[in-house]
């Protein structure tokens, strides 16, 4: 693994926790020091070179985006 990859998560443990069944929430940690809480499947999109991470809207209907970018980023996870 290259050293700039060596403090992140592996994207395949991400997506272990995104589908996994029962679905436990969980918070990410990124390299910039942002938080992220993610308490439904449905609000994380992951890719090989992206991750895109939603928050419900005060209607609960619409999600609204409030972080994309590269999944190198995230250096932690805690799974609640």
């Amino acid at each position: 693994m290259p050293p700039s990859c060596a403090t992140s998560v592996r994207l395949t443990e991400l997506k272990g926790l995104v589908d996994g069944q029962p679905f436990r929430s969980f918070r990410i940690y990124m390299s910039d020091g942002a938080v992220h809480d993610i308490d439904n499947p449905n609000l994380i999109f992951l890719s090989r070179n992206n991750v895109v991470i939603g928050e419900l809207s005060d209607d609960d209907e619409s999600p609204q985006i409030t972080h994309y970018g590269d999944p190198v980023h995230i250096v932690r996870v805690e799974v609640a």
